[in-house]
């Protein structure tokens, strides 16, 4: 299963213990972060500003883990200017949660 802090309307939430998870199911969905544009041109897709916005309205939030990073990568992953926009989209969530997102790598 895949899951990504997105999608409120779908948003299951269970206890554990001490611990809160917060799970937003997507399968079959388009995770991806980035993209290619019409003329060629790498662009972020603004699922990460998405991501963003449903981790800002969780208070007790500590980690977001984004899995897995072939589903969220739009390009080429042996082309750095690909990859390097994918990991500024990531750094943005990291900056505007205050929180590192965990990057899981299939």
């Amino acid at each position: 299963m895949i899951y990504a802090l997105f999608w409120p309307v779908k948003l299951c939430r269970a206890r554990s213990g001490n611990s809160t998870f917060h799970a937003f199911p997507l399968e079959g969905e388009n995770l991806r972060l980035t993209r290619k544009a019409q003329h060629g041109e790498f662009v972020s897709t603004g699922f990460g500003q998405s991501i963003t916005d449903a981790a800002v309205k969780i208070s007790d939030l500590r980690l977001i883990v984004l899995d897995h990073a072939a589903l969220l990568h739009g390009g080429e992953f042996n082309a750095k200017e690909d990859v390097t926009l994918t990991m500024c989209v990531i750094n943005k969530i990291a900056k505007d949660t205050d929180l590192l997102p965990r990057i899981d790598h299939a």
